[in-house]
């Protein structure tokens, strides 16, 4: 019985074609096709630094750079697959960072390793030139720049003094500490016992009368204020820095 099942096995064999063509030829190619691609050090890297470009460059850093601390040995996957780096949870600080790498197939087909890569880059580091109060609306001749290594830096720290210029210190900052985001904030664009001018708009058409601020506030808010004429208060909006605009509707006094 073994023997007749060998026969008829041979024979089966036989019949079929050679590999490259028909059924037979199929599995070849698709056996092929599972895994004829292998990940480069160099396409490794073209990708990595394709993504810390996109969270550095609006930060202001500047020739970035990685070297692989750990890269796999073999990764073969299938052409057409899609290879996605993943950031591992947990490895955000600057200088080492661990990746997860997937090949996503058509079929599904999914193949995982990982690599870390330390990061370099430079950046600056943005130091109070003076003592800058609490209250004080920080600008650039308050700022001393100066460009140091990424890993120098801590995660909090300011690097780009767009984030602070214009803005309020919201506590005293000593002369030379480095600024962080916490360190300001927006500040009021009208203060409190600030006389300026309000437009009062009424049947289409405005007018301008000062008043006094009764309260600080921010662009959007709506605070009281006096006039500075009929001593009278009534509400305004605040449309900008020393800015604000009252829309007069019938009943309102002021």
């Amino acid at each position: 019985m073994k023997r007749v099942a060998l026969i008829l096995i041979t024979v089966t064999i036989s019949l079929l074609p050679p590999c490259g063509g028909g059924w037979v030829g199929g599995l070849c190619f698709t056996a092929g096709a599972i895994e004829n691609k292998s990940l480069t050090r160099s396409d490794a890297e073209a990708k990595i630094l394709a993504v810390l470009a996109a969270e550095l460059d609006p930060l202001g850093f500047s020739d970035i750079r990685i070297r692989f601390t750990q890269f796999p040995e073999k990764f073969p996957y299938p052409e057409g697959s899609e290879l996605v780096f993943e950031e591992m949870a947990g490895h955000r600080r600057l200088g080492i960072r661990r990746y997860k790498i997937s090949a996503l197939g058509e079929r599904g087909i999914r193949k995982t390793a990982f690599c870390a890569a330390a990061v370099s880059a430079e950046g600056l580091d943005i130091r109070a030139r003076y003592h800058i109060p609490a209250g004080k609306r920080i600008a650039e001749s308050d700022l001393i720049l100066r460009r140091v290594r990424l890993d120098d830096l801590p995660t909090d720290a300011v690097t780009d003094p767009a984030q602070i210029l214009d803005q309020e210190a919201n506590r005293n900052i000593s002369q030379g500490e480095r600024i962080e985001r916490d360190f300001a904030r927006q500040p009021f664009a009208v203060l409190r016992g600030e006389i300026i001018e309000v437009e009062l708009v009424a049947g289409g058409m405005g007018v301008k009368v000062f008043a006094e601020a009764q309260s600080s506030g921010f662009v959007g808010d709506q605070i009281p204020f006096k006039n500075t004429l009929s001593l009278k208060r009534f509400y305004a909006n605040i449309t900008g820095p020393r800015q604000a605009r009252f829309v007069w509707a019938e009943g309102d006094k002021g």
